[in-house]
Order: C-alpha cells, then structure tokens, then sequence
C-alpha cells in the first residue's frame, strides 16, 4: 500500500507532521531563525519555487498554511510570507501574515521578484555601452541591422531593431 493510501485516513495533524523534516537549512540570511522545518511530501510547483501542499478539508492546501492553521487554531485570512525565504519551510516561527502589497515589498527587500533590467539581467548578451554605441552606429545610416547584429555577436537583425526602436533597452 502506497504511503499516501496509508496516511489518506489519519487526522490532518498526523499525516502533516509525518512528511516534516525538523532538520532543514538554517537560513543564511537570518541564522538566528534556526533550522526550517521542511516539508518532504507533495508539492505544487509554481515558478522557480516549490511549494507544499496536502488535503486539508477536501481540498489540496499549501502546507504553509495548515502550518498556520495548526499553531493558531484558524486559518490564516492573507498571504503566508516566509521570514526564512524557504517555500518548504511550516515552521510556525519562520512564517507570518501579509497582504499582497506586503509579499511584493518583502520580496523586493530580500532581492527576490525583482524585474532586472539591461546588464543586471541574466540573459543580457549586451552591455549598456554596446547597446549606445549600437544605436549610434545605426543613427549614421552606414550601418545595417544586419551588420550590427554580426558585428555585437546577436544571432538576428531582429534584437538590433528592437534597441535602436528603445523596445529593448529603454
């Protein structure tokens, strides 16, 4: 019998605690946390991040917020935010309410969620000089697309219209 058969009819507190390693990362940013409590069951992948989940009340539930639910006695009414930046951590202590104004300034605070721009992102093949001196190249009219893009290493004309037309690169 599969592992998730045998645990479909014990209590929520049982089949939660079961599939919760006390023994995770200490958070490098904020070792004074201590060790997240990561859950080691089911997830739902969302982005770059995983993010746990189990049955709770009929439905799939993130695991963060059964978390909260197990440390209150009620479910938690906003966005569950985490103070260790670990999407597996239930640690009640690394975990704390927010709205969603509150997530977006927590992840730009932390350096997460960030829409990185020009030479910062990490798929630029340009630098911000290469991109001026691209549009100063094509303004003389002696130039082609075409050229440019051999000549800076793009594979298409197609990136060189989008600079000099400020739809990249603004």
């Amino acid at each position: 019998m599969s592992t998730s058969k045998r645990h479909q009819h014990m209590p929520l507190t049982e089949r939660f605690w079961v599939a919760v390693n006390k023994h995770g990362p200490v958070p490098k940013h904020c070792p004074k946390l201590g060790r997240c409590w990561t859950w080691t069951g089911s997830t739902n992948r969302k982005g770059k991040s995983a993010y746990g989940r189990i049955s709770a009340e009929g439905a799939a539930t993130l695991t963060s917020h059964v978390a909260w639910f197990l440390a209150t006695g009620e479910w938690p009414t906003q966005f569950i935010l985490h103070k260790c930046d670990t999407p597996l951590c239930v640690r009640f202590s690394h975990l704390f309410q927010g709205s969603y104004q509150d997530n977006s300034d927590d992840m730009k605070r932390k350096g997460r969620g960030v829409n990185l721009r020009g030479e910062a992102h990490g798929h630029a093949k340009l630098t911000a000089k290469q991109v001026q001196r691209i549009r100063t190249l094509y303004a003389t009219g002696e130039h082609t697309m075409r050229a440019l893009a051999k000549q800076f290493g793009l594979a298409s004309k197609t990136s060189i219209g989008f600079i000099v037309k400020r739809q990249q690169w603004k």
